[in-house]
């Protein structure tokens, strides 16, 4: 393993240049205490290995990523480093933001957090919420001067613009981008600014998510070596000095092993393409995110839409690469609406993407093509017809505001005689349905459930969560299951438990994509 001093600082903590982040536990493996213990199994092999980093948050692989760390960190005697957060979406207030870390404290069996972040900061206005008096950073200050927090940072979902600003602003020991060989070149002026004031730079989507290493043949002219792709694409990335710590999940101690090999010497790529000559095999031009095609005339962030629309690309030139076809999406229009046919897990990622770029939803129906964005942009990108494809497939998988208003709707008529209402699990997903939802005669005649027993008696929007033990005595008519990846595992469970007249209800279809992924905030 390699190790570089976090932030290039002579007084920085000496971290891993592999990092582990720890949203990629195998999902079943979080649902009891046996799966648990062999997530936390397999973060032990990863210490064993040399990883120090951990990347962490309380949402993260089902709300038990803390613990499973936590649980791990008691079986080694080596020095551990982490990352965890706080972040407007769970917390609004610096109060909160001290809860937040006295439970991840508590979770994750440490005395102080290495590495504190303000989670997923996707604007300049967002950024204002969080320095407001009273707000995040104020809380997190306090705690850092308390000694509960060693350093101070920001995980960034900006632009590069902004990001570029926030650095400015002196406020942050580290910053996390999402960096990759993928979109690498605009993000190297934040790396040079960041490492001229000894800013520390994590990369997280190190691999794109998994797309470098599932779509292989795009990227395997990264460097001339027999290496695996995964290898090649870190080992690229971990040449930049300016980096501290590249962030990868790892499902498996294979992959772990993997990964690794790009870190097990000298990260100098001797058979590297130069850095302004590589360029992906592409079937059609990517977005550069060089932002010209801006201002829109109806406020569209125009460069977040066409580089999340990036990921659709990407995927199908692999597919094609491999396949010998000749497919281009915006050639065939007969093809556009395949993916709710098909690939569902595409369309989940590039929404996802969409949401982590900063798109408020909203203004993916704003488009009137007018084309001024077309003729400003230098690459000459067909952005209004990509602009209808993302409206035609939010549509097609009820991510729109009025489908997931008519799903809602549905719920409603659903539980219409029901005198008491579960929901399950009580987490953040739900809580920001709800807010979306803004129903509070529903919301009232509502219990909230979770599974977990560090949940149990907690307050959760007014009420105290119950356990699955308390369903009987409830009084609940029907459970409804407001959850997106772990729905089908969920309603298992639950039809072992519940009484033959609770009647079980998912909040998701069959083609649903992840709502998670574009609530308001």
């Amino acid at each position: 393993m390699i190790y570089s001093r976090w932030g290039n600082r002579k007084d920085g903590p000496l971290v891993s240049k592999l990092g582990f982040g720890t949203t990629r536990f195998n999902p079943d493996d979080t649902m009891d205490a046996e799966g648990r213990a062999r997530c936390s199994e397999l973060v032990e092999y990863a210490i064993e290995k040399g990883i120090n980093y951990f990347d962490v948050a309380p949402t993260y692989s089902n709300g038990y990523a803390e613990e499973i760390l936590g649980n791990a960190f008691q079986h080694t005697e080596n020095t551990v480093y982490v990352a965890a957060k706080t972040g407007l979406m769970i917390d609004r207030d610096g109060g909160e933001a001290r809860r937040r870390l006295e439970q991840s404290l508590k979770l994750l069996r440490k005395e102080k957090i290495d590495f504190y972040h303000i989670w997923s900061v996707l604007n300049l206005e967002q950024l204002e919420e969080v320095l407001r008096k009273g707000g995040l950073y104020e809380g997190c200050a306090r705690a850092r001067e308390e000694g509960l927090i060693s350093h101070l940072c920001i995980s960034l979902h900006c632009d590069v613009k902004d990001a570029l600003t926030i650095l400015k602003k002196d406020l942050f020991e580290g910053i996390v981008i999402s960096a990759n060989v993928m979109n690498y070149k605009k993000w190297v002026p934040v790396m040079h600014a960041a490492a001229e004031k000894k800013v520390a730079v994590v990369t997280m989507n190190s691999l794109g998510g998994g797309v470098i290493p599932r779509y292989a043949p795009l990227f395997e002219t990264v460097d001339s070596s027999d290496a695996p792709v995964s290898v090649k694409a870190l080992r690229y990335m971990a040449s930049f000095p300016e980096i501290s710590v590249l962030l990868s999940g790892m499902p498996t101690k294979e992959i772990v092993d993997e990964n690794i090999r790009a870190f097990s010497r000298a990260y100098t790529v001797e058979n590297a393409v130069a850095r302004d000559e590589f360029e992906i095999r592409v079937d059609e031009t990517l977005c550069s995110g060089c932002g010209y095609c801006s201002p829109c005339s109806v406020g569209i962030p125009i460069s977040s839409c066409m580089q999340a629309y990036n990921h659709k690309i990407l995927v199908e030139s692999a597919k094609n690469l491999m396949t010998g076809g000749q497919m281009s999406c915006e050639q065939e229009t007969g093809r556009e609406m395949s993916i709710k046919q098909g690939n569902i897990g595409l369309a989940n990622e590039i929404f996802t993407r969409v949401r982590a770029n900063g798109v408020i939803f909203p203004d993916l129906n704003k488009c009137i093509s007018c084309r001024a964005c077309e003729r400003k942009c230098t690459q000459k990108i067909p952005i209004s017809r990509r602009m209808k494809w993302l409206e035609s497939a939010a549509a097609a998988h009820g991510y729109t505001n009025s489908g997931m208003e008519d799903r809602l709707r549905e719920i409603e008529r659903l539980c219409e005689d029901c005198r008491r209402v579960g929901i399950w699990p009580a987490a953040d997903y739900a809580s920001r349905i709800f807010d979306f939802w803004n129903n509070p005669e529903f919301e009232n005649k509502c219990e909230f459930f979770n599974a977990s027993p560090a949940m149990k008696g907690r307050e959760f929007r007014g009420n105290h969560i119950l356990s699955p033990e308390e369903i009987e005595i409830s009084g609940v008519e029907a459970m409804v299951v407001m959850h997106f990846r772990l729905q089908e595992e969920i309603c298992a469970y639950l039809k072992q438990r519940l009484p033959e007249n609770v009647r079980l209800i998912c909040l998701h279809q069959d083609g649903d994509i992840d709502w998670f992924n574009r609530m308001i905030m």
